[in-house]
């Protein structure tokens, strides 16, 4: 089934690419209580999280807002809000609440997130992604915004737990211009704490293991070689990778807890699988050489397993 879903995933790239562009050409709508607001800063969307100039909370959602750099102060009422720039971690009245993407500084303004703000200053928060506008206004009497636990919990849902469900972990794409990154973050499902752990431009697959560990791929070596293709492990304890072979293709098999995985000779055809292939047993930590049929069975079997 994982290798259908990463087969699958390939073939939309391409779309998700028009996705994420018409999203960043498009000009997002603000309305405060039905009133279309301005800003001079256009609101810019990064991970499906929406973020705003920090002007715009000042002025349109009546808070006092206090930098002390690398930290902005919101506070409304009885309300304290605190976010670093940089930081998934924030507090509101000194509870802690992580975030899923941080505030940032572009072209020396302060971007906060939008949701996350204004629900907790006591607004709710309703977006229209067909026309890219967004509704905020007051809670009617008797509704109440999220509680820090309520975003807490609707997180974890973005995250692939792990088999023991200590650790989420999530892909993500971010487009610069033309560029394309991808990047994966790993959530300690004790502390509520959220880290990127790898960055690459391509060949990113991720898979859990039965022992929690994490096996990825990608062309960024995390072990201070040069760029290229590579299959590693990732130890959520300990922060550490482990390099495993050096590729130009490969396949997990969940059902033998194994890595198939192949190079190309100078002979090779580059659009099919190369002759110097091998098989990993993740159990026993041994490879073996195997032929080009025999990689082709071992898919075929995990297909039909």
């Amino acid at each position: 089934m994982k290798l259908i879903k990463s087969i699958f995933s390939m073939s939309l790239i391409a779309g998700i690419i028009l996705f994420n562009t018409k999203i960043f050409a498009q000009e997002i709508k603000v309305f405060v209580n039905d009133k279309e607001i301005q800003m001079d800063v256009t609101p810019e969307i990064q991970r499906n999280i929406t973020f705003v100039p920090i002007s715009f909370v000042a002025k349109e959602l009546g808070a006092e807002v206090k930098w002390e750099s690398p930290r902005v102060i919101i506070k409304k009422g009885e309300t304290e809000i605190l976010c670093t720039i940089g930081s998934n971690e924030a507090k509101k009245n000194n509870q802690t609440v992580y975030l899923t993407a941080a505030p940032y500084i572009t072209n020396n303004r302060t971007l906060v997130p939008l949701r996350f703000i204004s629900e907790q200053l006591g607004n709710k928060v309703n977006f229209d992604n067909v026309e890219k506008v967004i509704y905020i206004g007051e809670y009617n009497e008797g509704e109440e915004a999220p509680s820090i636990s309520d975003i807490n919990n609707s997180m974890i849902k973005e995250f692939e737990l792990s088999p023991n469900n200590l650790w989420g972990i999530k892909k993500e794409q971010i487009y610069t211009g033309s560029e394309r990154k991808d990047i994966v973050s790993i959530r300690d499902n004790t502390t509520g704490s959220i880290n990127e752990i790898y960055t690459t431009n391509s060949f990113l697959r991720m898979y859990w293991l039965k022992d929690s560990t994490l096996l990825l791929s990608g062309m960024t070596d995390m072990l201070g070689g040069t760029e290229r293709k590579h299959i590693m492990i990732y130890e959520p304890i300990t922060g550490k990778f482990t390099n495993l072979a050096d590729v130009d293709g490969f396949e997990y098999l969940e059902s033998r807890n194994s890595v198939i995985y192949f190079k190309r000779l100078p002979n090779d055809d580059s659009d099919l699988v190369g002759s110097d292939c091998k098989i990993l047993n993740l159990n026993t930590g041994i490879t073996d050489d195997i032929t080009t049929e025999q990689y082709n069975a071992y898919i075929l079997d995990e297909f039909n397993s």
